[in-house]
């Protein structure tokens, strides 16, 4: 990483200013959206932070990589199920928008995922997808996820990747039972 670029601003889905919970690592998390009640445990009503970059702090980055700290309320199967029965209830993952040229927020593509379970971060190529003009970024869901941090990394180059493979010397199967 050559440098962080922090967030100069940060508005919710519900109007609030949710700067300063999404700038450090300290375990403050916006929450701009509604829990939805009863047997939803994880899922939210429709929601999203928006952020918003100074376009100086990116300037000559050839990459940029969303760095995201967080965690999510995990919902089970029964909720998972019951969400995919109830007309309205959606599991959405968390989805990435930029503004586009006439002003309305574009998707960029499929679910980035989410940190599963306890605090996690996540670190996803935004290089081809945030206007290094106008660099705001709008995350958005219906998961019960509490972002801690978010800001962008900029990027010389990747470090190569190294594939090794290892092979079974042997297996065992045995019977698990019931899940």
């Amino acid at each position: 990483v050559e440098r962080v670029a922090k967030p100069k601003r940060v508005t919710g889905s519900d109007g609030r200013d949710w700067t300063e919970e999404a700038r450090e690592l300290d375990f403050r998390h916006p929450a701009p959206f509604e829990r939805l009640a009863g047997q939803y445990l994880g899922l939210a009503e429709p929601h999203w932070l928006e952020l918003e970059f100074d376009p100086a702090d990116l300037e000559g980055a050839e990459k940029l990589r969303l760095v995201a700290t967080g965690w999510f309320y995990w919902s089970d199967a029964s909720v998972n199920v019951a969400s995919a029965r109830t007309p309205g209830i959606e599991f959405v993952p968390p989805m990435i928008q930029v503004p586009g040229p006439d002003g309305t927020w574009v998707p960029t593509g499929p679910p980035i995922g989410f940190p599963a379970g306890k605090t996690k971060t996540m670190v996803v190529d935004v290089t081809r997808i945030v206007p290094r003009a106008d660099p705001r970024i709008r995350l958005g869901s219906t998961l019960e996820l509490y972002w801690d941090r978010i800001e962008l990394a900029t990027c010389i180059d990747d470090a190569a990747v190294v594939t090794t493979s290892l092979e079974p010397r042997a297996t065992k199967l045995c019977s698990r039972g019931f899940s």
